[in-house]
């Protein structure tokens, strides 16, 4: 029997990967068989190896017969994947290195089956995640995986394969389509956000992971929408998956969705803080659409500071934007509104 959970693996993984990838020392513990074969996390970063070597690693690491070598590398691919996803979900940068791992001949076919056996074995419902890093040796992410390490395939998958069917149905029954409000079960709101990132294990209470597997996995099917409409909508919904739906809205546009993002803007009543800045953003991308909604938008950016950094440069490219927009109408037009 399946029994569907969220996590925040996703968020458990990024934080192993910034760690491996941080820590590595200057001198790099080799493997005790030099002709190792498999993927390193380094290496994906290195400019001066191709990616035609990049996918020659993964392949041999993959069909290698030492199972630790078979982790390592596929560890390495879930690092290298959340690395790339984090900064375009959170920082809206695109990847420095694209690796174009999903070129990888028969990756896909690997990945998945390793997922459907190790789904099966567990008959459907998530274990809990070990942690164990003491054993680290040099760059195999392998020491250093929470384990099971194959729970960092879904989210992995979607990035790699957007618009997948088989990918689809894996999100949608593993990540948690259900949002009570509030922060994820058992964290206390005095968390940092670093502290709310280390959380894993499972979490009935965390819509996080699915919308990001929906958001890089380009879906839009009407659950979905219907998912991020109730996320952006929830009047307890943490800023965090309120700002990841709004934006979702925007790159995957439907008229209930702009419906939505005009509502939550006009009331503006969310417990943590209604995402102005990404509701703007999602509501331009609809053209036409948003011209009645100026000054909203307008008097919105005004009154939202931003939550940080990031935020307050996106709020002043948006400034600019809709001054682009309102001049392309014409001084009558916008009056007229």
């Amino acid at each position: 029997m399946k029994v569907r959970q969220g996590m925040v693996l996703h968020l458990v993984f990024v934080l192993f990967a910034v760690q491996v990838f941080s820590e590595q020392g200057e001198e790099e513990a080799q493997p005790e068989n030099d002709s190792f074969g498999g993927l390193k996390l380094e290496v994906l970063f290195d400019p001066e190896v191709s990616n035609e070597g990049i996918h020659t690693l993964v392949s041999q690491g993959l069909k290698h017969d030492n199972p630790k070598i078979v982790e390592s590398t596929v560890g390495a691919i879930i690092f290298y994947v959340n690395l790339n996803r984090i900064q375009v979900e959170e920082k809206r940068l695109l990847p420095e290195f694209d690796r174009r791992l999903q070129d990888v001949p028969d990756l896909y076919d690997k990945l998945i089956a390793m997922w459907d056996t190790n789904w099966e074995e567990v008959d459907g419902v998530i274990p809990d995640l070990v942690f164990s890093i003491n054993e680290r040796s040099g760059t195999d992410v392998g020491s250093v995986l929470p384990r099971p390490y194959w729970l960092g395939l879904p989210l992995t998958l979607a990035y790699l394969y957007p618009q997948d069917e088989k990918v689809y149905e894996i999100i949608w029954d593993v990540f948690s389509s259900e949002y009570r409000g509030g922060l994820p079960d058992g964290q206390r709101v005095t968390y940092t956000e670093d502290e709310i990132r280390a959380e894993g294990g499972s979490d009935t209470n965390n819509p996080l992971p699915l919308l990001s597997a929906l958001f890089h996995g380009k879906f839009n099917n009407p659950k979905d929408r219907e998912f991020r409409i109730e996320i952006l909508s929830h009047i307890g919904s943490v800023r965090q998956f309120s700002s990841l739906a709004a934006r979702s809205l925007g790159e995957f546009r439907s008229d209930e969705g702009f419906e939505a993002l005009v509502t939550v803007l006009e009331k503006d009543q969310l417990m943590f803080g209604t995402p102005k800045i990404q509701i703007v953003e999602a509501m331009l991308k609809y053209g036409e659409k948003a011209v009645p909604y100026i000054p909203l938008m307008r008097t919105s950016l005004e009154s939202s500071k931003g939550f940080d950094a990031q935020e307050r440069a996106l709020k002043t490219k948006l400034e600019e934007q809709l001054g682009e927009f309102e001049k392309e109408l014409g001084k009558e037009k916008v009056d007229e509104i």
